[in-house]
């Protein structure tokens, strides 16, 4: 079932690494100046260019090789976004699945169930420490350094200034720094989605809904208003339009606790029909 799940994840990811590849082939053979450089790290051109980092130490210069990285972008940056999306997405899941096996919860939560900001920067900080260990590459004692978390920064946040770039890369190191920059940022795209959530909290400060009452919605196949549907509902159930409009208001909170108490429910009936069965089975035994 888990190898079903992930499968179309994994053929997505190769599918994005065959494209990287396989770019890195067509621009040495389309371009003489990339043709002269290391392969791997054209491969890892053709990787922070479709993630829209683009540090510059390489780029194209014949009139070929620049038609074809043109098409080589329209196509590659929404395969690199499906990929950021999928792990973001997974990432997510997998936080809330370890703080429900550790007690920490009792089920993913829809909606707003991103990651929160302490852990994000929490992994930003174990992300940096495996970062000082590849860059600069030349250092003898890899350590934490400014220039690490200038390079990392500068790379996760696909600004790619060029003024510091990885070179003469081998496959394990090119792999090394694709794992890091996908990981950095999958992480950024997380945060600053976390980040604007709370930032767009600060529009509705000082902001007050008036006459929502006069609002025309659509109900069924009629216009009516908000008032109107309020009263409507309110005699249907024979309840007060204040009862209704307090209800709407804690509609979510309510939905939850029916959720909760149904699947309390359900884990009791289960737990009392394993019993009986149980219990059946044993007697047939005495018997």
């Amino acid at each position: 079932m888990v190898t079903i799940v992930f499968l179309p994840q994994i053929l997505i990811l190769l599918l994005y690494l065959s494209y990287i590849f396989i770019g890195a082939a067509c621009f040495q053979f389309l371009d003489e100046s990339i043709a002269n450089e290391p392969y791997f790290d054209v491969a890892l051109f053709c990787f922070t260019t479709i993630a829209t980092i683009g540090y510059g130490t390489i780029c194209p210069k014949t009139k070929s090789a620049k038609i074809f990285c043109v098409i080589y972008s329209l196509f590659g940056m929404p395969l690199c976004v499906a990929i950021l999306s999928n792990f973001s997405k997974y990432l997510s899941k997998a936080y809330w699945m370890v703080c429900i096996c550790v007690g920490k919860g009792s089920r993913i939560p829809h909606g707003d169930g991103t990651i929160p900001i302490k852990f994000i920067i929490f992994l930003y900080f174990v992300l940096f420490i495996f970062g000082s260990l590849l860059y600069p590459q030349n250092q003898k004692n890899p350590n934490f350094t400014l220039q690490n978390l200038y390079f990392s920064v500068v790379s996760f946040s696909t600004t790619g200034y060029g003024d510091e770039a990885p070179k003469s890369l081998s496959w394990t190191s090119f792999a090394s720094f694709f794992i890091y920059l996908m990981a950095g940022m999958v992480l950024s795209a997380i945060l600053f989605s976390a980040i604007h959530r709370k930032l767009s909290k600060l529009n509705k400060i000082g902001k007050k809904v008036t006459k929502a009452q006069d609002v025309v919605v659509w109900f069924g196949n009629k216009q009516i208003k908000v008032s109107k549907l309020l009263q409507v509902v309110a005699k249907e159930f024979d309840a007060k339009p204040a009862e209704i409009h307090q209800l709407l208001h804690g509609l979510d909170a309510l939905l939850e606790d029916a959720a909760t108490a149904h699947q309390t429910k359900s884990s009791s009936e289960d737990l009392n029909h394993n019993s009986s069965t149980q219990c059946s089975s044993s007697s047939s035994k005495i018997y």
